[in-house]
C-alpha cells in the first residue's frame, strides 16, 4: 500500500476543475488502447470515493485484460480532475458517464463497465436505467443496499465523520503539518493514504482539495445508499467480484443485488476473493485480474 501512496501522490495531474451548473458533469479520463488489434470491447472503469481514474491503472495495463479491451478510466465528477457539482446522486453520475459515452462515440454494443465501491453503485444505476446500453457490468464489493440505517456497516459511520472533518480543515502552512492533521483524522493508516492523494500543492504555503470536499460531505448518504432507486433491471451478463473480508458485503445481503438484475444467481454471478477486503484490487491483484480477464474472454467469445 505504500508503494500505491507514492506513486499516485507523484502522480497527481493538476487540471482545473470546472463548474457548468446545470446537465451532466463534464468527465476527465484516461484512455488505455488494447494490445490487440482485434480486440472488440470497450471497457469503462468507474472508481470509488476518494479515487480517481488513476487507480486501476497497473490493473489494465496487464496483458490479461488489455488483450481483451480498450480501457477507459474516468474520473466521476467531484473527483479527480472532472467537473465539480453540489449534488451526487448514483443517477446523475451515471448520467454522466452515458453522456461521456455519447460524446466519445465510444461503441457500446460491446461495452463493459465496472465500478469499485461508489463506482460500483453507479455501474449498477446505469445498468438499470440503460439497460440495453452495456454488454456487460462487473461489480466490485458494493450492493444495492441501504448502508446508511444499518448500524453493522460501522465503516459507514466512521467514514462520514472523517468526511466532515476533513471538510472542515484548513489546507494551510507546512506539509508535515497538513499530514498529520489528516492522519489524526482519518479512520486508518490506508484511508489516511488515499485522502493525501487527493490534496495538491498551490504555492506560498497553501494547498488544496482536488475532490469536492464539501459536496461529497454533504451527499454522503447518497454514495453509500439509501433504498435502491432504480426502476429497471439489468438482464445481461455481470460478475460481482467482492473482497472474503469486506466490511461491506454480508451474506444476509445478497439478496439486494436482485434489484439490479434480472435471475441474479449467487453461484453463477457472484465470486468472494480469499483474504482481500473492500480493496480486492490492490489487495488481491492477481486474483482480481484473473476474475475480470475471465469474463471479458467470455464476452470476446
Amino acid at each position: 500500500m505504500q508503494t500505491f501512496n507514492r506513486f499516485f501522490f507523484r502522480s497527481l495531474y493538476k487540471l482545473p476543475c470546472f463548474n457548468f451548473g446545470t446537465g451532466p458533469a463534464r468527465l476527465n479520463h484516461i484512455t488505455y488502447k488494447s494490445t490487440n488489434p482485434d480486440a472488440k470491447l470497450n471497457l469503462v472503469i468507474l472508481h470509488g470515493l476518494f479515487g480517481a481514474a488513476q487507480n486501476f491503472r497497473s490493473i489494465v495495463n496487464n496483458t490479461k485484460i488489455s488483450q481483451y479491451a480498450n480501457c477507459y478510466l474516468l474520473d466521476l465528477r467531484n473527483h479527480g480532475a472532472s467537473e465539480h457539482r453540489d449534488t451526487m446522486t448514483s443517477a446523475e453520475m451515471a448520467e454522466d458517464v452515458y453522456y461521456w459515452i455519447k460524446q466519445h462515440k465510444v461503441d457500446s454494443k460491446d461495452l463493459v463497465i465496472m465500478g469499485h465501491s461508489m463506482g460500483a453503485r453507479v455501474t449498477m444505476a446505469f445498468a438499470t436505467i440503460y439497460p440495453d446500453v452495456p454488454k456487460g457490468v462487473i461489480i466490485v464489493d458494493f450492493a444495492p443496499y441501504n448502508y446508511t440505517n444499518d448500524p453493522r456497516f460501522h465503516t459507514i459511520k466512521s467514514n462520514k465523520e472523517m468526511i466532515e472533518k476533513l471538510a472542515a480543515l484548513k489546507l494551510e502552512g507546512e506539509w508535515n503539518d497538513i499530514k498529520k492533521a489528516i492522519s489524526e483524522v482519518a479512520v486508518n493508516k490506508d484511508a489516511a493514504g488515499l485522502i493525501l492523494m487527493n490534496v495538491v500543492n498551490v504555492g506560498n504555503g497553501k494547498y488544496k482539495w482536488k475532490p469536492n470536499i464539501k459536496a461529497i460531505a454533504n451527499r454522503y448518504s447518497d454514495i453509500t445508499g439509501t433504498e435502491w432507486e432504480g426502476t429497471q433491471k439489468y438482464a445481461g451478463p455481470r460478475r460481482v467480484i467482492c473482497g472474503e473480508k469486506s466490511d461491506y458485503i454480508t451474506m444476509d445481503i445478497l439478496p439486494s443485488f436482485n434489484k439490479v438484475f434480472e435471475d441474479f444467481d449467487v453461484h453463477r454471478d457472484l465470486v468472494f476473493v480469499k483474504e482481500a477486503g473492500h480493496w480486492v484490487h490492490f489487495q488481491k491483484p492477481r486474483d482480481f485480474i484473473d476474475q475480470v480477464a475471465d469474463f471479458l474472454e467470455k464476452l470476446s467469445k
